[in-house]
Parts: structure tokens; sequence; C-alpha cells
């Protein structure tokens, strides 16, 4: 059987984590998720914070540092300490309040070798837009539910734009996040139906129908 989403993202559950974390109740929140290796540019995300724009925005970091991670201090020495915060490893149970808090995700990678996020899927499911790196299958999610980051030369300052002009449209964030959404939902339906070796007929249909799946494409309507 297919994996049942999580509860839909609430602000009243974003709030009381923010709280914890001492995180400005108003504040624009970014959040990078998951095991904190450099494939995860957060070392960029981190610079991103002290361009033009993004002045007032504050970044939360969940998930095991490695070794090679030294994220606080990064944040002192371009003098954007007050507003990231490292939480390190999680609880699952904590895990989809901390994407609650959250404005925009990061799910930036380069390099990969293509590998699956389950952070990712995880942030989609909880109604959560995402930033990613422009490269590999992560250069198909719709532009509906994503944010695409070219890496390479220039990628901050691209993350930087990118970033300052998604986070000035708030009703676009929230279109995004119930697209998002859905997007996880359609997923988690077509991981059923591939379960289910009863209904071929039914997911032929599903897969030619609205959804636009089988052209490679996907509506929100």
């Amino acid at each position: 059987m297919g994996i049942p989403l999580p509860p839909p993202a609430r602000r009243d559950v974003g709030l009381a984590f923010r709280q914890q974390w001492c995180i400005p109740p108003e504040a624009l929140l970014l959040g990078s998720f998951g095991f904190q290796t450099p494939i995860k540019r957060t070392d960029v995300a981190i610079r991103a914070l002290a361009s033009a724009g993004l002045e007032k925005v504050h970044l939360l970091i969940a998930g095991e540092l490695s070794p090679y991670s030294n994220y606080a201090a990064l944040a002192a020495e371009i003098g954007v300490a007050e507003r990231v915060h490292v939480t390190g490893f999680l609880p699952f149970e904590q895990l989809d309040a901390a994407i609650s808090a959250t404005d925009l995700c990061l799910n930036l990678r380069y390099p990969t070798a293509g590998e699956t996020s389950a952070s990712l899927l995880r942030i989609l499911a909880v109604g959560r837009p995402v930033v990613v790196s422009d490269y590999a299958d992560f250069g198909d999610l719709p532009d509906e539910i994503a944010l695409h980051i070219p890496p390479g030369e220039g990628e901050m300052e691209k993350l930087a734009r990118a970033l300052a002009r998604q986070l000035a449209d708030r009703a676009g964030l929230e279109r995004m996040g119930e697209a998002a959404r859905r997007f996880a939902a359609l997923r988690a339906e077509l991981s059923r139906l591939l379960d289910d070796s009863d209904e071929p007929a039914r997911l032929l249909a599903w897969l030619e129908g609205p959804s636009g799946i089988a052209k490679g494409k996907f509506r929100s309507d």
C-alpha cells in the first residue's frame, strides 16, 4: 500500500516550533532539512542571507551535521548569526512541525548521483514549496512547486535573487505550498495504484487523466 500523507502544515504548530527555537513569529523563514553534508549547499544559503533583499530573512537548519559542516562559524563570519538557527538532529515527530514553521524550504543538491531525497518528499507532502538545484531529476520538478537554481558559477547570487523575489510574494508562496501538497498526493496515489496489481486498467486511466503525469506535466488546477 502507498504511504499516507502527513497532516498539512498548520500555523499554530509552526508558531509553537518557532517559539521553542526563539525564531521571531513574523520573520520569513527558510528551512533546510536532513543530513547536512556539503552537497546540500547550505553554506551557499547562509551566504545568500547577507544579500540585498534578504536582510530580515531567517534560516532554519534541521538535521544531523556532517563533520565538514560548521554553519554557526560561517554565519558569525559574515554577520548573519542571529538569523541562522541550527537544531541538529530532530526526532521524526518534530520534523513536520519544523517544516510547518517555514515559509520556503531548500533542497539544493550538487553534485548528486540522482538519489531520491526523503526530506524533499516530506516537505512537499506537508505543503511547503521548495528551492532545488536545476540538476539531474530535481530539475524536472514543476515550476508550480519549485524554484530551480543552476549550480556552478554565480549560484549564490542566483539563489539570493530568486529568494528575494519569491519571499516578497506571500500569496504566491501559499499557492505553491498548496500545489506541492497536491503533487505529493498524486505521487502517493500513483504509488498505491502501482502496488495494487489488480487495478491495471484504473492505473492506465489515471495516468492518462487530468493529472497529466503521463505527459510529464503537473497541472495544479
